[in-house]
């Protein structure tokens, strides 16, 4: 008796289930077949409704009793995709954020399937569960909807406010498996929620790192630069998403990488080395061309530096010997007394000087040096006829006494030898 209600729960024979009921002890419900499965969980399993719905009215029923697979009733019904039934279980007060041995609630397990139901996201939310849970490796139904690429449900999930960018134990947020499921709309919906483009993992990596690591779509790769993503970032291996491409031989996604001016800078080793160390070296590969040109550049740079700098010294040393030049002019200048009815507007006189013999300053300088050396000078002897005269104008009279002496002397001399 006890074995065939498994098979009337599954049939749907409600009215044989009840018979057997009536007769039983309580705790039957919650006893199990087999293979371990509930019940309560037979009746969900096959949909049973009406079958569920009594077994809800009993008083002794485990509403979140599990499963051999550790799952609840409601977590199997999310499985199932079976509105009607979750609302059913959620009616019956079973609990929303029952979580498995992997941390999985609800949710996580919609997000999980191939074609989950958007109506129960909504139902899920509306009675409280939580929408940024994380499992035990730290993904956040997000995350899983993200991994299975379900743009229906991130849209509903992201209207309801759940958190698009919270990482997972690996440091991975959402965006990062977006990126990694080379799926355009996935992408951009991310994208069109600001979602930061240059978020690093554990492990160093961007999600521009794990598009060049998987040859990526180029469409989505520059769908990501056009957003601003950097470019020459460094995973804890010292390799930027060029590297990674160089790595994974992906010509096409290198080509993009240079046009948008990414560094060439490949650590410890030169681009020739690294390009050996991975089997891809040739003279015509498109890193090694580039690193020749930007070789090239640094080379015509310095050169023109060095041009520039000698101009530089150049124009400095004239301008140091020109300011030289015009200090020593002005000392020079500042040397020289101006007279005191001398303009300073002009090279002429003020108007009440007395007409002079010069037209500069200099000149007018000159003169009255000249004529203060003249004063001072001391009057000069004249030798012949064993005479004085006197050149100073000054002593006109003085001379003529003395020239009238020197005749009286002459006329007495004269005198003596006629008498003699």
């Amino acid at each position: 008796m006890g074995n065939n209600i498994f098979g009337y729960v599954r049939k749907g024979k409600l009215k044989k289930v009840m018979k057997i009921f009536e007769s039983k002890e309580n705790g039957f419900v919650n006893s199990r077949n087999e293979e371990g499965y509930p019940l309560i969980h037979l009746a969900v399993e096959f949909k049973q409704t009406s079958i569920l719905e009594y077994f809800l009215q009993i008083k002794d029923i485990d509403i979140n009793i599990t499963g051999p697979r550790n799952l609840s009733a409601l977590c199997l019904a999310v499985q199932k995709g079976s509105v009607k039934i979750c609302k059913c279980l959620i009616k019956g007060k079973a609990d929303v954020n029952f979580r498995t041995t992997k941390g999985y609630n609800a949710l996580h397990i919609l997000c999980e399937q191939e074609k989950p139901e958007p109506a129960l996201v909504e139902l899920l939310i509306k009675h409280g569960i939580n929408k940024d849970a994380q499992t035990r490796t730290g993904l956040t139904p997000i995350h899983i909807a993200a991994i299975n690429g379900h743009l229906h449900i991130l849209r509903i999930l992201a209207e309801k406010k759940a958190d698009i960018s919270k990482k997972d134990f690996l440091g991975m947020t959402p965006f990062h498996y977006a990126c990694h499921s080379n799926m355009l709309s996935l992408v951009k919906f991310f994208l069109d929620h600001d979602i930061d483009t240059n978020s690093q993992d554990n492990m160093g990596s961007t999600p521009l790192h794990l598009m060049c690591s998987k040859n990526s779509p180029l469409v989505n790769v520059q769908l990501l630069l056009s957003k601003g993503a950097d470019i020459n970032i460094a995973d804890n291996d010292g390799f930027v998403p060029l590297m990674r491409a160089i790595v994974h031989r992906s010509n096409q996604m290198i080509e993009i990488l240079l046009e948008h001016k990414c560094e060439l800078n490949f650590g410890k080793m030169n681009c020739k080395q690294f390009l050996k160390l991975h089997g891809v070296f040739s003279s015509d590969h498109p890193v090694y061309r580039a690193f020749r040109k930007l070789k090239k550049k640094d080379r015509n740079k310095k050169e023109s530096e060095q041009v520039k700098n000698k101009t530089k010294e150049k124009t400095t040393e004239t301008t140091i010997e020109k300011k030289k030049e015009k200090e020593k002019s002005n000392v020079e200048k500042k040397k020289i007394k101006k007279p005191k009815n001398f303009d300073n507007k002009s090279t002429k006189l003020h108007p009440t000087a007395s007409p002079l013999r010069f037209d500069t300053v200099e000149n007018f300088f000159q003169e009255k040096k000249k004529e203060k050396n003249k004063k001072n000078e001391k009057p000069k002897k004249d030798i012949t006829n064993k005479h004085v005269k006197i050149h100073n104008k000054s002593s006109l009279k003085n001379q003529q006494n003395i020239e009238k002496n020197v005749k009286k002397e002459k006329m007495q001399k004269k005198d003596k030898k006629e008498k003699k």
